[in-house]
């Protein structure tokens, strides 16, 4: 079958095909949170999925919630973070900033 041949429907099977047969057992699909999902987009953008999975974890063990983030003081979320500090690359959330520099290699 030729590529200009396959139909929406043939399409969507070969996708969920190469998913169900490749697909990686993350963190954040263990949950229908949005907060949680929305954090691991973020962070996706700035790296490599095998970077952020540590990071992610230690976000949501700081941060389960939006209400947590947004009730932690700006000195709370960089200390949270300070191990990953970095001054050019960072990850805005709520008010505070999470450092990835060390995520991305600077």
């Amino acid at each position: 079958m030729a590529d200009t041949d396959l139909i929406p429907g043939d399409l969507r099977a070969l996708l969920l095909e190469h998913y169900w047969a490749n697909r990686r057992d993350l963190p954040w699909r263990h949950t229908r949170d949005p907060y949680h999902i929305w954090v691991s987009e973020i962070m996706l953008q700035q790296t490599r999925v095998e970077a952020v999975i540590p990071y992610w974890l230690a976000w949501m063990e700081a941060f389960p919630t939006v209400e947590a983030l947004a009730a932690a003081s700006e000195a709370v979320e960089a200390a949270a973070m300070a191990p990953r500090r970095s001054s050019r690359t960072s990850l805005s959330l709520g008010r505070g900033l999470w450092p990835m520099g060390s995520l991305v290699g600077e």
